[in-house]
């Protein structure tokens, strides 16, 4: 078993970890899954890190795993609704960095290639 992973996943599903701290193992361990070829897992892995944790964090989690599931080949269900979440999370954002982010990850989902082309 890869340990840097299983630490990764440990921690990101571990009570008492701190919102930002559980973010960056769930999209680490996500992004070591995905080198083992195990794109589905790291999906589920984001989306479960996302319902644990709600709010902003949750959201902007949940659209990083819609945007790796629109990348293999799948169009999530909840997509725009989605995409809206993160448009109002833009909108109170409190730094224009965020803003920044929130908006191009936004607009990454609403017009992905799998959305308007290859459909």
């Amino acid at each position: 078993m890869n340990v840097p992973l299983w630490l990764s996943k440990s921690g990101a599903a571990a009570p008492g970890v701190p919102t930002d701290l559980r973010m960056k193992l769930a999209i680490r361990a996500a992004h070591d899954l995905s080198g083992l070829g195990r794109q589905n897992e790291a999906i589920a892995l984001l989306r479960d890190v996302a319902a644990r944790i709600g709010g902003s964090a949750g959201t902007e989690l949940s659209a990083i795993a819609s945007e790796r599931s629109l990348n293999i080949g799948d169009i999530p269900s909840e997509l725009d609704e989605q995409v809206q979440a993160l448009l109002d999370l833009a909108d109170v954002a409190p730094s224009t960095n965020d803003r920044t982010r929130l908006l191009g990850r936004a607009v990454a989902l609403a017009f992905h290639r799998l959305r308007h082309l290859d459909a």
